[in-house]
């Protein structure tokens, strides 16, 4: 008899704390409305902190981004032919360019990289995620 109220006893502590925790869960999720909350998609690397969608270079031949948390980075692809002689690398920066030369820059393109990127790395991290 006393075995069966020990049982008992424990089935309901442990019911009374399984309902507790998913009710705390449940607040903490309603209370997310979407919007952008630092906390929760803030990234930090090296001490700094980069807000969602934010993009950086911690070293010239390497881009980051944070994406909702993750830091998703990538190494810098160069133009693999230059048609100039005595191509140089300006400081700071990963791929060399032409010297004597003006150049106007693309964002776009710069935009279409950086999406390809996402888009690759949000589809590695699915598959880890589903592995």
């Amino acid at each position: 008899m006393m075995a069966i109220w020990v049982q008992t006893r424990t089935f309901f502590i442990l019911a009374a704390l399984v309902g507790r925790f998913v009710t705390i869960k449940a607040q903490e999720e309603e209370e997310y409305d979407g919007g952008e909350d630092v906390e929760e998609i803030a990234c930090t690397q090296n001490g700094q902190m980069y807000l969602n969608r934010d993009i950086w270079k911690p070293s010239p031949c390497q881009i980051c981004v944070c994406d909702n948390g993750a830091i998703l980075c990538d190494e810098i692809q160069c133009q693999d032919v230059l048609e100039c002689e005595n191509p140089q690398v300006p400081p700071g920066e990963c791929c060399p360019v032409c010297p004597h030369t003006t150049r106007n820059f693309d964002t776009t393109a710069g935009k279409i990289l950086l999406s390809s990127l996402l888009f690759q790395k949000e589809r590695q991290l699915r598959q880890r995620r589903t592995s």
